[in-house]
């Protein structure tokens, strides 16, 4: 008899060994559609090489505490570069599966967080929920900072303070000297964090070194680069690839065309709910992930028709509210923006348009894109800021930068620089 997806699965944690919980956690996946090389994978290598570990401390039941010096073991080995990031995810992930096999008797077929949890005691805890609830910021970006924030803390925790007693700023350089190596390229979100976090500590009175934030003083700007996007031949060749005739390609054209048409970005375009289309008046109307903001844009016959198209002809039947789901069984939502970016790099490939590493070409790029277009059309930088859903108007000004036809329009004349000398005298 098959378990249904919401079945509850009465599990004695007490007693119940690793091996039982890995064969319920196979029998879950199976039940939820899995397929069956991932299964064997599962199986094979990413369940065995948590045996092995178990094996060597000579345990047989299931063991929170020692899966978490496993999962930390890999965190080690990543951080080594003995292991790659996109493994030791893989890796993670079956760490988590049996975590909520083993505490729930259930199996939900979703993203799990690849990175360390770094947990932390109480007191930093209630520190940093106390910080995050002051701060006006979308989820995703407290998310994300609680994150850096929690690592930061583990690391004193590591060095053996409870508390911010006898914290000073030779450890916040310490810090910052040993993440670099790992997070070269997201070092300012991390300083941006801390900054902002100790600045809380220091005016709720809770440290009162002042010092301490003399590390994390703003950089000088760094001259930012803006990517280039694509041209209207390149858009119209990836959309050309789709095999329109095919669930997959009515999915994925139909996605391509709502991102070159609106400029909604990757995780909100995951997102999109089916209650989310308002069809009599023509509207799409979301919640952004990134900025928490409402956002309504119109809904073009052509963007409309590439929607329905899926929905209608090639969406499976599924109880997802959300409008784009997997190809495969468990038919659930798109998991992030990485399930919807890797879909352009696969057209890009096919209509042989090179990529390379921080070139641009990337699914992000057909907001660029149709920001660019906007501009060369002389619609308004105000109105393109409303259409990308910007909080401020100057968030757009960059794509100032990728219109060669704007860019020569700011350029200065020489009438009236005399000229003295030289051939043109």
């Amino acid at each position: 008899m098959t378990t249904s997806y919401f079945n509850m699965v009465i599990i004695h944690m007490e007693k119940v060994t690793l091996e039982e919980t890995i064969q319920k956690a196979l029998n879950l996946m199976g039940d939820l559609g899995i397929s069956k090389s991932n299964l064997i994978s599962f199986k094979n290598h990413y369940f065995r090489l948590i045996q092995k570990y178990y094996d060597v401390s000579g345990e047989t039941l299931f063991n929170t505490d020692l899966l978490d010096c496993y999962q930390k073991y890999q965190e080690n080995r990543l951080q080594r570069g003995l292991i790659g990031s996109n493994y030791y995810t893989i890796l993670i992930r079956a760490v988590k599966i049996l975590l909520e096999v083993y505490q729930t008797g259930t199996l939900r077929w979703r993203v799990y967080g690849s990175g360390p949890e770094f947990k932390v005691n109480s007191y930093f805890q209630c520190c940093v929920d106390t910080f995050l609830s002051t701060l006006h910021r979308s989820p995703e970006t407290k998310r994300h900072m609680d994150s850096k924030i929690r690592r930061f803390l583990s690391f004193l925790e590591n060095r053996g303070m409870k508390d911010f007693s006898v914290v000073t700023a030779y450890d916040l350089t310490e810090y910052l000297s040993f993440i670099y190596p790992f997070h070269k390229g997201d070092m300012g979100h991390t300083v941006h964090a801390l900054r902002i976090f100790i600045d809380f500590l220091i005016s709720s009175g809770i440290v009162i070194n002042t010092d301490l934030t003399v590390p994390l003083q703003k950089p000088a700007a760094a001259r930012k680069h803006v990517a280039p996007c694509f041209t209207h031949d390149e858009v119209v060749t990836i959309m050309n690839q789709t095999d329109r005739n095919s669930p997959v390609g009515k999915r994925d054209y139909a996605i391509i065309y709502l991102a070159s048409h609106t400029g909604l970005r990757a995780v909100d375009i995951a997102n999109l709910r089916l209650k989310d289309i308002d069809w009599i008046n023509d509207k799409i109307n979301i919640i952004q992930m990134k900025t928490g903001g409402y956002l309504s844009l119109p809904l073009e016959s052509d963007t409309g028709n590439a929607i329905s198209d899926y929905i209608l002809n090639g969406r499976p039947e599924s109880e997802s509210e959300h409008i784009f789901l997997r190809s495969l069984s468990p038919y659930t939502k798109l998991c992030n923006n990485r399930s919807v970016g890797i879909i352009i790099e696969k057209y890009m490939r096919m209509a042989k348009i090179t990529h390379q590493a921080h070139d641009g070409k990337s699914f992000h790029a057909l907001r660029r894109s149709i920001a660019t277009w906007m501009l060369e059309s002389d619609i308004p930088l105000s109105t393109i800021s409303q259409v990308l859903g910007h909080k401020c108007m100057d968030s757009a000004k960059p794509y100032l930068s990728m219109s060669e036809k704007k860019l020569s329009e700011c350029a200065l004349g020489f009438e009236c620089i005399p000229i003295e000398r030289g051939i043109y005298s």
